[in-house]
């Protein structure tokens, strides 16, 4: 009867041989042992599995509609390692007024050659007005286009504006 926490890591131990074995394809690793391409490929993975979430704020966004997600995604945690980092972005970087009346201010603007893995946009009234902005539906289009792992959260009518750049994007 192993404690739950050694199971894991067993699991883990297991799953990450696994990987390595496809990955050289037998060549360099083995089950008893990892080749040191691997070990280093393995330890950048360990040092990257924080991902980083553009948020997207705009003028009547939905307090709540921000707030959520960045809470949940703040107790997203393993052992007290956090797993996501936020940063707050605006259409052209500058502070934007949520629907209660709060002022939001942007780390950075929206762009496409973002260095963070996701982009969360959230809903609220001003989502008519994001839908009509071209340049904030073209850099959606182009992340949405790009490789990699980068995924687009929505939540509410903030679906609406993810809809209006991957299909209409600046045209």
């Amino acid at each position: 009867n192993r404690p739950r926490k050694f199971l894991f890591l067993a699991k883990v131990e297991a799953d990450i041989i696994g990987f390595h074995m496809k990955r050289c394809n037998g060549f360099l690793c083995s089950a008893d042992q990892i080749c040191l391409i691997c070990q280093i490929d393995f330890k950048y993975r360990q040092v990257r599995m924080m991902r980083t979430i553009d948020v997207l704020l705009f003028d009547d966004v939905n307090l709540l509609d921000v707030s959520g997600p960045v809470q949940a995604f703040e107790a997203a945690q393993i052992e007290g390692r956090r797993h996501y980092a936020m940063r707050y972005v605006s259409p052209d970087g500058a502070p934007v007024r949520a629907t209660c009346g709060l002022r939001l201010i942007a780390d950075d603007r929206l762009s496409a050659v973002s260095e963070s893995d996701d982009l969360l946009v959230p809903g609220g009234k001003g989502v008519d007005a994001l839908i009509q902005n071209a340049a904030v539906r073209d850099v959606i289009q182009q992340r949405a286009a790009r490789k990699g792992d980068g995924r687009l959260i929505s939540v509410c009518s903030g679906a609406l504006v993810l809809a209006a750049g991957i299909l209409i994007g600046s045209g």
